[in-house]
């Protein structure tokens, strides 16, 4: 059991490492699609590219090359040609007479031939009419016992006797076929007629000469490479001449061929063939590998000149080929490394192929597979890479096809085994090209990408000097006014009234920044995508009332009607983000107040298909058409009819716009010059209901300006806002106590144990959080106010979280802090303690936040 526990933890190791590589390669998201694609283009090219003549002409090429470099030098041992050449055929004309001799020649030779020990006699000659010597020719072949006769296989018909027809069945062989190879077989090669030599000279059934077809079939090109094994014809098969001459004499003149898987064979040999039924020829690099005696030596030894008597190890065991390399005697064909070569040397070459087992193995898929693998697939694999230059792929591209090269050298040479080189070797330089125009197109859109980032940092570093040109008049203006009224306010002349002005001044100013600050940090959320919604159960009138009652005084100042209208059927709650809504209101009704100087302000609040829509229309000098289309865009001032200046970042619509988007609504504009604008603003906004009201909050009512009894500690590092919230507290009744830090905030608490807390949340030593969370731990029941200029929902969250009671948003105006301070130490006078904290976090004018 310890053993199988053991493999199977192996077995999954393993598998998981496999699968993590395998996630890491897919992972590669964008390196796929890439090869994928450089690999399909290059695949469909290079198949195009092979139906063209010029890749046939390349491939032929290539295998001709490919054979002339692995040609091996063999010299062979088991054959001999004796060639009638010219120089026989002058040295014999006067003692036998001119060619074609009389058979009584060939009964010489085939005796002189059968007493020196040869195994088998073959003649590539035709012998298909009767001529004087026959009946002499047939005894000397009887008696050698091992003659072969050529036939000619013929494309055209001839009229054929039905003895004809029993003489071809006579030396016909019988073919053996796989099973399973029955119904595809097509190893044949078909004739329409053959001409066999004459029964005379074989005998009724082949017992004096058996014969073989010495045709042979070059390519298109007339070049050959091939030879068939079997010939066929009038549904009977004959092998050829070189095949035949394998088979020793038997009693029975014909052998059976047997066709395996893309192999033909006779009894205990085979070889392998390809789709045609005909295998590759090896040849030689020497032409003389097969021995050559001219027919005139053979004829005077026959004839008994002891100067040309052949020593017996020159002929004993070996097959003899008789035939005429003379070109208008006899038959020729081109190969691929010697040229011209003549019919008996192509026969004979073709029997040492057999005997030896030289002849080349077809092409497979496997090899060829190898092929595409190495010359295209690994070095796309290894290039397809952001980080690769053109240098890098070419080098890539290039040592694949010498490894794909070097690979199908190999197999041709040591295994004779055949390959499509042509295919993977154009594919694999199709994937390079292709490989470099993509990185090209890639280096290109590239280049355009920098050159309209180049312009976009242009025109963004000239909205930015714009937008900060804009900025330093926008800051700079209520900083001066702030600056001089508050030395005015150093004035000791001055009176309550004229104190009281300047103070509204420096207040509205104040203001003003804040606005301006918000704007921007708004803006950089936006833009950071940062900005989150909050969604809760809000009154919408409640809501849009409010704003109305706060912006009602500046419409007031300008002279101007601001009204709401709402729907019958708005709902009593509705889903959505209670601050993000009132902010955009507030910069609808803010901006049109803004830009209108009579008339009125109105505001259309209605709801259906659960999306809320608040128009506000005004009776403004309006938009014009081209500044309409830039109205929502960043620091983009609207364009009035009206020659003057307004002020402002002109983030508020830009703001207000995104807001809408994020919240899955949209912002729109309409105006026409000198009608007004009116600006729609529409969200989705489910009908909810209204919680329970809690009734200690709402009954509690602040004590107006009473002073407030109680001890406060103010933590902040600042010690400005020290100093401020110390002299407004003071003011209020407070006895106030006061730290720099975190840490200084707790010690003085437990010490001292105040009622309230004021704490800032980023300071040195002990940051806000860190202290709360210590005096909570330290069971300080105290009140903690949270001081923070952060506005985040979850940073907020995060604070209340650490055990404070409430945040209150930087900056903090005295009446605001006085209501918030009061309402908790009633809250705790009535309840006794700190907690239920949240019932009162209502935001009050923006400023309270928990």
């Amino acid at each position: 059991m310890h053993v199988h526990a053991s493999i199977s933890v192996g077995t999954v190791r393993t598998y998981t490492r496999m699968l993590a590589v395998l996630g890491r390669i897919l992972g590669e998201l964008k390196v796929a699609r890439r090869f994928t694609f450089i690999f399909a283009a290059a695949l469909l090219i290079t198949t195009l590219f092979q139906q063209t003549m010029l890749y046939a002409r390349l491939n032929v090429w290539l295998q001709d090359w490919v054979r002339a470099v692995t040609a091996p030098e063999l010299h062979f041992q088991d054959s001999l040609i004796i060639d009638i050449d010219e120089e026989s055929m002058t040295a014999l004309e006067s003692q036998i007479g001119t060619w074609p001799y009389n058979r009584d020649v060939y009964a010489l030779i085939t005796r002189y031939l059968a007493e020196a020990g040869t195994k088998a006699i073959v003649f590539d000659s035709l012998f298909p009419e009767r001529r004087p010597g026959d009946r002499e020719f047939a005894t000397a072949m009887q008696g050698a016992g091992n003659v072969l006769l050529a036939s000619e296989g013929q494309d055209s018909s001839l009229p054929r006797k039905p003895q004809y027809f029993q003489h071809l069945e006579s030396l016909a062989w019988p073919i053996k076929v796989e099973r399973s190879l029955e119904s595809r077989w097509n190893f044949r090669l078909p004739h329409s007629d053959f001409v066999l030599p004459h029964k005379g000279l074989t005998g009724r059934d082949g017992e004096i000469a058996r014969t073989g077809v010495s045709s042979v079939v070059p390519d298109r090109d007339g070049v050959l490479r091939r030879t068939p094994l079997v010939h066929h014809a009038y549904s009977l098969n004959l092998p050829s001449l070189a095949l035949a001459a394998l088979i020793p004499p038997r009693t029975e003149p014909t052998a059976t061929i047997k066709i395996e898987d893309r192999h033909i064979g006779t009894d205990g040999q085979s070889w392998p063939v390809d789709g045609e039924g005909m295998v590759s020829l090896q040849f030689p690099r020497n032409r003389n590998a097969i021995p050559v005696e001219p027919f005139y030596r053979v004829v005077l030894a026959a004839l008994g000149a002891d100067a040309y008597q052949i020593t017996t190890d020159s002929l004993q065991g070996k097959t003899v080929f008789i035939g005429t390399s003379v070109t208008g005697a006899g038959d020729y064909a081109y190969v691929p490394i010697h040229g011209r070569m003549a019919g008996v040397e192509i026969v004979a070459l073709a029997y040492e192929n057999l005997v030896h087992n030289l002849v080349l193995k077809p092409a497979s898929m496997f090899w060829n597979g190898l092929l595409v693998l190495f010359g295209a697939v690994i070095p796309l694999l290894i290039s397809n890479q952001r980080r690769f230059t053109a240098l890098p792929i070419v080098l890539t591209g290039l040592c694949g096809l010498i490894i794909a090269l070097a690979i199908h050298l190999t197999l041709f040479g040591y295994a004779r085994q055949q390959s499509h080189l042509l295919f993977p070797l154009l594919l694999g330089f199709t994937v390079l090209i292709t490989q470099l125009l993509v990185r090209v197109k890639t280096l290109f859109d590239e280049r355009q990408l920098l050159y309209y980032e180049k312009l976009a940092a242009d025109e963004a570093n000239t909205l930015k000097s714009q937008f900060l040109s804009h900025m330093t008049h926008e800051l700079r203006t209520p900083l001066t006014a702030i600056m001089g009224f508050n030395r005015l306010l150093a004035d000791e002349g001055l009176s309550p009234s004229e104190r009281g002005q300047q103070v509204g001044v420096i207040e509205k100013n104040c203001n003003h920044l804040l606005t301006l600050i918000n704007n921007l940090l708004d803006q950089a959320k936006i833009e950071a995508g940062q900005m989150s919604l909050e969604i809760s159960r809000v009154n919408v009138s409640t809501l849009v009332d409010g704003v109305v009652a706060t912006l009602g005084g500046l419409a007031e100042e300008k002279g101007l009607e601001l009204r709401a209208h709402y729907a019958k059927d708005l709902p009593n709650a509705l889903l959505i983000d209670e601050l993000r809504l009132r902010q955009i209101v507030i910069n609808l009704i803010g901006n049109a107040l803004k830009f209108t100087d009579q008339g009125a302000v109105t505001l259309e609040v209605d709801w259906a298909d659960s999306r809320l829509s608040i128009v506000v229309r005004d009776t403004g000098p309006g938009i014009s058409e081209s500044a309409l289309s830039k109205v929502f865009d960043a620091f983009q001032q609207g364009e009035t009819n009206v020659v003057q200046s307004h002020g402002g970042t002109g983030l508020g619509l830009t703001i207000s716009h995104n807001l809408a988007s994020l919240m899955g609504g949209n912002l729109s504009a309409e105006s026409k010059a000198g009608e007004g604008a009116s600006f729609c603003l529409s969200i989705p906004a489910p009908e909810t209901q209204m919680p329970a009201t809690n009734v200690l909050a709402r009954g509690y009512r602040s004590s107006g300006n009473v002073n407030i009894r109680g001890r406060i500690l103010v933590a902040d590092d600042n010690s400005d806002i020290r100093d401020l919230l110390s002299l407004n507290l003071r003011k209020c009744g407070l006895e106030v106590l006061m730290a720099e830090n975190g840490q200084q905030a707790v010690e003085v608490a437990l010490k001292e144990h105040p009622d309230v807390v004021l704490m800032d949340m980023q300071m040195p030593v002990m940051n806000g959080i860190q202290a709360v969370r210590t005096l909570r731990r330290q069971r300080f029941n105290g009140i903690i106010l949270a001081l923070t200029a952060q506005s985040e929902r979850h940073q907020i969250q995060a604070t209340l979280d650490a055990g404070c009671n409430e945040c209150i948003a930087k900056p903090v105006d005295r009446d605001t802090l006085r209501r918030i301070i009061d309402a908790w130490l009633n809250r705790t006078a009535a309840s006794g303690s700190y907690e239920g904290v949240n019932d009162l976090n209502e935001n009050s004018e923006g400023q309270r936040v928990g």
